[in-house]
């Protein structure tokens, strides 16, 4: 993982975006070799709430979160695929006129998880942010976090559901892990998570639906995802994060 660089809130075009970013992110779509832990667990009354959706992929979650905040609230929908957002544009319209909303609440934009602002999101915007188990291939996954934290009003919430680990990681393992999509494999440990997240200044997270993976699990039962060579005795496990700023 990269340290942390200071971020400033820009807003660029899609040509413009950091090249270090860029070449990581460059063809990465990660489809299929990550277990499917999107269960967009969110709180029941979301109405007329800023919320982003961080990894939207083609904005199924978005979707169902612009149903959810209604009229009056806003979904921005952020993933690192021009192809996602692309697909997740044409289908936009159909999504808010099939929840019986009175105009288009939802927004998206190619951007990287560790540059918020190159979408136009502002300090302390944001009223919920949703990330899945995506986060743990990003290119440098402290530094996404401290980018929803800073987008987060004071007292937001960050859910985030994903997979970590119950010792502490070989970087090694990981980076080869996030080179080939594996998502559980390049699982952090919890307290490296719990640690940062303090660091960063959320609140102390709120663990539930806590489930052992293993770490070849892929998007579906039948599927088995492409692993690393490892000597770690390691136990993955799946949960849902909540976390206040």
């Amino acid at each position: 993982m990269t340290v942390m660089k200071p971020l400033t809130m820009r807003r660029k075009t899609d040509l413009q975006l950091d090249p270090e970013l860029s070449a990581y992110y460059s063809n990465k779509i990660f489809e299929y070799n990550f277990a499917s832990m999107c269960k967009m667990s969110v709180p029941l009354r979301l109405e007329g709430l800023r919320v982003l959706d961080i990894g939207c992929r083609r904005g199924k979650g978005v979707f169902k979160l612009s149903s959810r905040v209604g009229d009056t609230g806003h979904v921005i929908g952020i993933d690192w695929s021009e192809q996602h957002i692309a697909e997740a544009k044409q289908r936009c319209e159909r999504a808010w006129r099939e929840s019986g909303l009175s105009h288009n609440n939802m927004e998206f934009h190619v951007a990287f998880p560790e540059d918020l602002g190159s979408a136009g999101i502002a300090d302390e915007s944001i009223d919920l942010a949703f990330v899945n188990s995506v986060v743990n291939l990003a290119y440098d996954y402290d530094r996404v976090f401290a980018e929803l934290h800073r987008v987060l009003k004071p007292g937001g919430l960050l859910i985030c559901e994903t997979v970590l680990a119950n010792a502490e990681r070989d970087e090694t393992v990981m980076a080869k892990a996030r080179e080939i999509g594996n998502n559980v494999q390049s699982a952090p440990s919890k307290a490296h998570f719990d640690r940062l997240v303090a660091k960063l200044g959320f609140q102390e997270p709120v663990y539930l639906d806590a489930n052992i993976v293993e770490a070849d699990a892929g998007f579906k039962h039948t599927h088995k995802a492409p692993t690393v060579e490892s000597d770690e005795q390691i136990v993955y496990v799946a949960s849902v994060a909540h976390l206040r700023k």
